[in-house]
């Protein structure tokens, strides 16, 4: 955390520091996007901060791959402080039959929009891993995968 004053992180972003074209971003990411379908999302009213962070396992064996899939693999943030006050959840299985959400359900990746005062703070995806792609160890859990900050939503969502 180099260059950062002791009590700024390089992570920290005030969630009013960053402006938009308007007032409802809610309404905007609710529809089918790039960050998931949150049309009926499982919203979690609690407030909170904390450090969302990819899985350390996860980094390691994507650098271990050639550059051009290192990149795209570590696209975003490998850790971000975030405040919220709402996080929306969707399982993402938007793009399987019917037959392939009953076989797999649970298996789906996790997104996850945190919110703020009403405003994108950030956005995770959480896959299920069975073994650590490194050593092979049984996890059998879900782990942060990607973490995109506030100022790379309005971007990708050409709010900004």
């Amino acid at each position: 955390m180099t260059g950062c004053g002791p009590s700024q992180s390089k992570y920290d972003f005030p969630a009013s520091s960053i402006g938009t074209s308007t007032s409802d971003e809610k309404t905007l990411l609710r529809s089918n996007n790039y960050f998931g379908n949150y049309t009926n999302p499982i919203i979690k009213k609690e407030s909170g901060s904390t450090v969302l962070k990819v899985w350390q396992p996860y980094i390691d064996y994507a650098k271990s791959l050639p550059s051009q899939f290192a990149s795209v693999m570590l696209d975003g943030e490998m850790e971000l402080k975030v405040e919220y006050d709402e996080i929306w959840e969707h399982e993402y299985d938007d793009l399987f039959t019917e037959q392939e959400k009953i076989e797999y359900k649970g298996q789906f990746d996790i997104v996850r929009l945190y919110w703020k005062d009403n405003r994108v703070q950030a956005y995770t995806v959480q896959k299920l891993y069975e073994t650590n792609p490194i050593t092979g160890v049984p996890v059998n859990k879900y782990v942060i995968t990607a973490i995109h900050d506030r100022n790379t939503i309005l971007r990708d969502y050409d709010l900004k």
